[in-house]
């Protein structure tokens, strides 16, 4: 039986073979972005620049550079998705907004003691907003460090 992760590279072939127009084994930005959407993935150009600049050489992307950065996207996707739910489980109102009361309540169970000063620090730093409070978005960032 073929793991999840084999699939999932012969799926990657297979779009880069189709939008590989010249044979040349490798996509240029153009090609890249309908290879990526065949997959499911819709990238702004600043990103499909990022990832010819990261992944590629010369404007061109090799299948490896093409199939790497999707792992890796997946893998954020993922983690995102995980970091949600807990956000979701946190916001005890559903207003879309963390206090430092349901931090303190997170930290502590998972084993972490803070101040009400240290939490506070926490929220002030993180939150965009400067309201007291830090969003899914603030949370991802600090987080991933993004």
């Amino acid at each position: 039986m073929i793991d999840d992760k084999e699939a999932e590279i012969k799926e990657h072939l297979e779009a880069f073979k189709i939008f590989d127009q010249n044979n040349d084994q490798k996509l240029s930005k153009e090609e890249a972005k309908y290879a990526y959407m065949a997959l499911g993935w819709n990238f702004t150009d600043d990103e499909l620049n990022k990832i010819m600049q990261e992944k590629g050489k010369d404007n061109l992307i090799d299948f490896d550079g093409f199939s790497n950065y999707l792992f890796e996207r997946s893998k954020d996707a993922e983690i995102e998705e995980e970091i949600m739910e807990t956000f979701v489980e946190m916001d005890k109102d559903g207003d879309g907004k963390i206090n430092a009361k349901d931090l303190k309540y997170l930290l502590y169970s998972i084993g972490e003691k803070f101040e009400d000063e240290e939490i506070n620090e926490i929220i002030n730093e993180t939150s965009s907003t400067n309201d007291g409070y830090f969003s899914y978005k603030d949370m991802v960032r600090l987080i991933l460090q993004k």
